[in-house]
């Protein structure tokens, strides 16, 4: 899969003990608005997605963390790559470690029936709640809570918005780059 971003904020030392995440995310159309999770609590809006467990693959990751976010089930043939984003920084855990952290990011559709969701404590904690929004208004909102809460994995999705809006030919929000 292609990389479209290195997302570094090189706020780290080089020799620091790097600690590597993978996860997967779901980029799903409904007309012109995108299918996301939002946060009750705080206010921004993620793609449905999270962290490969050992010997998962991307597909049944995919499958699981958007069954488990939206109550969605993902039609395994419509999935395709749109590509991968790496993000590196300090950690926000551990003192003198980075985090190194790939999110791959696929095309999908879902059936209409929406299940149960079943969330982590801390997705429940933060009011994870299905969402039909427009990329510019998801992209709008993340850059406000970053501004606010420098809350740096809204950099993510930020740039993965303003990347599908510029693919997709809307209109993106003041035209800004991703925060640095």
């Amino acid at each position: 899969m292609r990389t479209i971003a290195t997302l570094d904020l090189k706020n780290y030392e080089p020799d620091w003990r790097r600690y590597r995440r993978f996860a997967v995310r779901a980029v799903i159309f409904r007309d012109t608005e995108l299918i996301m999770v939002r946060s009750s609590k705080d206010g921004f809006y993620k793609f449905p997605g999270g962290g490969i467990e050992r010997g998962e693959s991307h597909l049944d990751t995919l499958i699981r963390e958007t069954k488990e976010e939206l109550g969605l089930n993902i039609l395994p043939e419509s999935i395709h790559p749109l590509g991968r984003v790496r993000e590196i920084r300090k950690s926000i855990y551990n003192n003198h470690e980075i985090f190194d952290h790939t999110s791959y990011y696929y095309y999908a559709k879902t059936g209409d029936i929406i299940s149960e969701t079943n969330l982590d404590t801390y997705e429940a904690e933060l009011g994870f709640e299905f969402a039909c929004v427009s990329p510019q208004l998801a992209c709008r909102e993340n850059r406000r809570i970053y501004e606010e809460k420098q809350a740096d994995f809204l950099r993510r999705e930020i740039f993965v918005l303003e990347w599908i809006m510029k693919k997709h030919h809307s209109p993106a929000p003041h035209n800004r780059k991703v925060p640095h």
